[in-house]
């Protein structure tokens, strides 16, 4: 009875971890990836996003923001969104203020940004 005592008190702790713990684990996985991109583009460095995209040609031309704050996260297994507001410097193409969504998907590599899109 003694060698089982760990297992039952083990047991439920691995349960309520994997219940609880690992879809917000998950989920901060995948808004990392956003907001690694994010703060390359406050950097002015657009260059080093694109290992962040499934395919990099499908990157906004956007150079430079300011700042950028994320409204809302949804993940699912190995699909996620986000929407984000995001203020542009002035001399940039896309008007500044307006909330973007961005789409995530897990593949062999971790988390990639499949889109992003203006909302209008």
């Amino acid at each position: 009875m003694k060698k089982y005592l760990p297992i039952i008190f083990i047991a439920p702790l691995y349960l309520a971890l994997n219940i609880f713990l690992k879809p917000y684990l998950v989920e901060r996985k995948a808004i990392e990836v956003v907001e690694i991109v994010f703060d390359y583009l406050k950097k002015s460095d657009p260059f080093s996003t694109y290992r962040y995209w499934q395919d990099p040609q499908k990157s906004p031309p956007i150079s430079q923001i300011l700042s950028y704050k994320i409204l809302t996260k949804k993940v699912e297994k190995n699909k996620a969104s986000a929407t984000a507001r995001l203020e542009l410097p002035a001399d940039q193409f896309l008007p500044s203020g307006k909330t973007w969504n961005i789409l995530l998907e897990k593949n062999r590599f971790g988390w990639q940004i499949i889109e992003m899109t203006l909302i209008p």
